[in-house]
Parts: structure tokens; C-alpha cells; sequence
């Protein structure tokens, strides 16, 4: 007997990427332990919708100009028994277009500076057909 495979999008990492010529920095979330801003995908929303209703908690009602960039990295848990906690997590690239001394944070979130080398590797990435891309359908 077959069974039925069903993979739940359970949660995206997000990276909020502040750049400028010296230095590249990634957003935070210092809520328990230093980690990426992580929320759940909710099915029924498109992944920009649940991606400005986070913005929002993060940055406030103001948020600073952004563009996502696109799918980083996808990750696929498995568990056992099959199917009971089975689902997929998406890293998503969110660069910043503006200075991250001028870009407010609501609690518990804060900027670190990449090292030079995997910040110039996370710039390289953001080439064309380096990630795979968002697009909005209206």
C-alpha cells in the first residue's frame, strides 16, 4: 500500500542584509538565544503578505526599503514516525537599501557584522541566477 507523502511549509528564516563598502551586517533576533528572524509560512498567505506582516513586527509601520531578493537555501525535515512532523523551511534574502544607522528596530533585535569573507560571499550570492527568485503576481 502507497502512502501519501505531504511536506508542510513549517517556517522561513529570514536574512535581513544592511551592506555598504566596508562592511556587511545581518539582522538578529535576540528573543532566547542569538538567531536569523524566524516566522511560520501560513498556507493560505503568499510568502510577501507574511513577509511584510513580520517586516512590520520587526521594524514598526515604517519600514525601511527593501527588496527580497530571493530563496537562499531550502531545508526538508524528515521524522519518524513518517508524517508526523514533516515540513520544509526556506532561507529568504531580504537586502536593505538603506543605512542600518537609520533603520529602527523594535525590541529584542539587533545588527552583527559578518566576517569579511562570508559577507562577500553572501554579497555574490546576489547575483542574478545565484538564488532562486521572488516575484510578485498581481
Amino acid at each position: 500500500m502507497d502512502e501519501d507523502f505531504v511536506v508542510v511549509f513549517r517556517d522561513t528564516d529570514y536574512i535581513f542584509l544592511a551592506y555598504n563598502s566596508n562592511r556587511v551586517c545581518v539582522l538578529t533576533s535576540d528573543k532566547t538565544a542569538t538567531h536569523l528572524p524566524v516566522t511560520e509560512i501560513n498556507p493560505v498567505r503568499s510568502l510577501h503578505s507574511i513577509l511584510r506582516k513580520y517586516m512590520t513586527e520587526i521594524f514598526g509601520s515604517d519600514l525601511p526599503p527593501h527588496r527580497p531578493q530571493g530563496i537562499l537555501n531550502t531545508e526538508l525535515k524528515t521524522s519518524e514516525p513518517s508524517g508526523s512532523h514533516d515540513g520544509v523551511c526556506l532561507t529568504l534574502l531580504v537586502p536593505i537599501r538603506k543605512p542600518l544607522e537609520e533603520v529602527p528596530l523594535i525590541d529584542k533585535y539587533s545588527w552583527v557584522e559578518l566576517p569579511k569573507q562570508l559577507g562577500e560571499d553572501l554579497l555574490n550570492r546576489m547575483a542574478k541566477n545565484m538564488i532562486v527568485p521572488l516575484n510578485v503576481i498581481r
